[in-house]
């Protein structure tokens, strides 16, 4: 997925590429088709929200922006992956199941982020720019200047030099022992691990009291039930959904530490990679 986290995104947009996200770690639990009916239907909400946004900036500025920058093109590019979920077309589930509807939302919201930010920096207005024989005066009067600031700019950076030498001597002890060593990113490495391993028990536990639940239910003869036997088919079926929620959770939650491990990992590999001087002053 492109690295759309490190974006300033508008709040609505935010909302879209957290729904992305989880597109993105989908799995079999999560490709239900309640769920990505309930993605799509939040789409559609947040891309409301957008427009309304658009109309609010354009209420915080006089006059019109630079050029035209029409975002209806790409809202409803966004608008027709929302619809594709809600109305489950065919290959959606494939798609959700393999990881690809994340990634097709993502470049579905590049576009549309690009366009709203240039469209509000346009309605901002642009930094105002110099004549040319206001540039070519500027540039005499700091050619003039240079030459009796000479000496005294060769002290200051003398000045300069001294400190810095002075700063790296105090300061090289405590870069030493701040700086990050292997050992702490082997304790997380190893405590990642183990909370993995401890969800992946849970969600096996979760799956296992599930298809209990299941079979339960496909034992229970339909037809003339007692008004008891109705109660107790109904606590049967909320177990079995309250099991099937819990297990989403545990899955999503599996995902993210094991996406962290990974991290931790590349983490550990680059440390080692890295020369000394670079761990030591954080480069």
């Amino acid at each position: 997925m492109k690295n759309i986290e490190d974006r300033i995104l508008a709040p609505p947009l935010n909302d879209i590429k957290d729904m992305a996200v989880m597109l993105d770690i989908a799995g079999e639990y999560l490709c239900e088709d309640r769920f990505l009916k309930k993605i799509g239907s939040g789409i559609m909400k947040r891309l409301g929200a957008l427009e309304d946004l658009v109309e609010e900036v354009k209420k915080e500025y006089v006059g019109k922006p630079v050029g035209e920058i029409d975002l209806s093109k790409h809202i409803k590019t966004v608008t027709q992956f929302a619809e594709r979920l809600q109305k489950l077309d065919k290959n959606v589930k494939s798609h959700c199941n393999q990881g690809r509807l994340g990634k097709e939302l993502v470049e579905k919201i590049f576009p549309l982020a690009n366009g709203f930010n240039a469209y509000k920096d346009r309605l901002e207005g642009k930094s105002v720019s110099y004549s040319t024989g206001d540039s070519v005066s500027g540039l005499v009067e700091k050619f003039e200047s240079a030459g009796s600031s000479v000496v005294a700019g060769f002290k200051l950076i003398m000045k300069i030099c001294l400190v810095v030498v002075l700063v790296c001597l105090i300061a090289c002890p405590f870069l030493y022992f701040t700086m990050e060593k292997e050992g702490a990113i082997l304790k997380r490495i190893e405590e990642a691990k183990e909370s993995v391993e401890q969800k992946k028990l849970y969600l096996s536990k979760l799956e296992a009291d599930y298809k209990k639940t299941q079979k339960e239910i496909e034992t229970i003869q339909l037809e003339n039930l007692g008004r008891r036997e109705i109660v107790d088919l109904i606590d049967i079926n909320l177990k079995a959904y309250k099991f099937s929620e819990e297990m989403q959770g545990a899955l999503i939650d599996i995902k993210i530490k094991e996406k962290a491990l990974e991290d931790e990992r590349r983490r550990l590999d680059d440390l080692k990679n890295k020369p000394f001087l670079k761990r030591l002053f954080r480069l």
